[in-house]
């Protein structure tokens, strides 16, 4: 509850599975009701292909406008990389995830474009200057 009262936006991952869509859901419902107006992004993961990434957003998006006349904002899909999951399962390895494989550079690219979304920077996970 403390960490939704100083909130300023919500990051949901999620995957394109049914069960999935309903917990993200459920949690950008309880979110939402304890801080009005929060914006919400959306980022998809485990994904085969962009457009099932979309789809899965679109689905959710339909469901909180519909219901919670919350609007989302759709940041990106990681696609399903077995590359990463090895480095991520070798530790000494994990410390090299940047060059691991498409999951990767997915992310790199979602982080460049969101810097400095809701007062951080993604890379540091230091508050900017001016929020101190």
């Amino acid at each position: 509850r403390l960490c939704t009262m100083r909130a300023s936006g919500l990051f949901v991952v999620t995957v394109a599975e049914p069960t999935a869509l309903t917990d993200a859901y459920a949690l950008i419902k309880i979110v939402s009701n304890r801080v009005p107006g929060l914006k919400v992004k959306v980022l998809t993961n485990h994904i085969q292909s962009e457009a099932e990434g979309r789809a899965a957003f679109d689905r959710l998006a339909t469901a909180t406008q519909r219901f919670l006349h919350l609007e989302l904002e759709y940041l990106g899909a990681v696609p399903e990389d077995p590359t990463l999951q090895l480095t991520v399962r070798q530790p000494d390895r994990f410390k090299h995830w940047k060059s691991a494989g498409p999951a990767a550079q997915a992310l790199q690219v979602i982080v460049a474009e969101q810097q400095g979304l809701f007062g951080c920077n993604l890379g540091t996970a230091e508050p900017r200057r001016e929020e101190l």
